[in-house]
Order: C-alpha cells, then sequence, then structure tokens
C-alpha cells in the first residue's frame, strides 16, 4: 500500500477536526475545569496533556513511571512465563 502525499488525508484530517468541534463543542465549563485540574499539584491528571501541564514538559515522564510501573512489570512477567511455556 503506498502513502499519497497529494494532501487527501489532510482535508480528511480538517474535515473531521471542523465537525467535531460542530457537534461535541467545547464547553467553557470543561475548559475551566481542565485548567483548574492542571493547575492544581494535588490531582491526578486523567490525561497525558494534563500530565505534561502539571509537571512540565521535563519532569513528566517519572510521575508516569510511578503509576504504570508496577502495571507493566505484572505485564512483562506474565509475557515472560508465557515465552518460556511456549519454548518448552
Amino acid at each position: 500500500m503506498r502513502l499519497t502525499t497529494d494532501g487527501s488525508s489532510q482535508y480528511c484530517y480538517i474535515i473531521i477536526i471542523v465537525l467535531r468541534s460542530r457537534y461535541a463543542p467545547a464547553s467553557v465549563e470543561s475548559l475551566r475545569d481542565s485548567v483548574a485540574k492542571a493547575l492544581d499539584s494535588r490531582s491526578t491528571a486523567s490525561k497525558f496533556g494534563e500530565l505534561i501541564d502539571k509537571h512540565g514538559r521535563n519532569d513528566w515522564l517519572e510521575p508516569v513511571m510511578e503509576h504504570l510501573g508496577p502495571f507493566i512489570q505484572l505485564q512483562l512477567n506474565d509475557m515472560a512465563n508465557m515465552l518460556e511455556v511456549f519454548s518448552k
């Protein structure tokens, strides 16, 4: 499959953004809540964008690893066990 460079994907992206903003606009209250949550240092971020806003561009990786580290370790352990069973 060859990707086209004629800009049709850009036009599709623009159409999707326009339709999304027209039929599901962000309300002023939701924007205010998002800004307040980003500025509150005690709340937890639910999106990566909020996490980056809260901790800055250079310090966001450490909080992500604190929250995802145990989950990733369990998944890697399960995958290692599965590969060990398949190799026998």
